[in-house]
């Protein structure tokens, strides 16, 4: 979260995304509220998914959408629909992991 604030100051990241100061609170609202937002969707839905495959498994399911979300958002598509997609995808990722990394840690 520290290095995504840094990066969304940066002018260089509102040059290659074309926004405007005017637009920056509501890009930055954006790129947390989007992963805010896929993280509790998939607090919501991965319990049976992991009772199903696993926790192990989850667990890797969980990182590897973290890492696709990971690559949307650093593509440099000059596009800020790609990052926010990014974003939730990314967000999805955190959200399962932190709802069964404990459950595996307890086992």
């Amino acid at each position: 979260m520290i290095v995504e604030c840094g990066v969304l100051t940066l002018a260089s990241f509102a040059s290659d995304f074309r926004y405007s100061k005017a637009h920056k609170t509501r890009v930055n609202s954006l790129a947390v509220g989007l992963q805010q937002a896929g993280a509790f969707v998939a607090c919501l839905v991965v319990w049976p998914i992991a009772d199903k495959l696993g926790r192990k498994k989850t667990l890797m399911l969980s990182s590897a959408i973290f890492m696709v979300g990971a690559v949307i958002e650093t593509i440099n598509t000059h596009s800020m629909a790609a990052f926010y997609v990014g974003r939730v995808v990314a967000g999805v990722g955190l959200g399962a992991s932190s709802v069964v990394v404990p459950m595996f840690s307890s086992e």
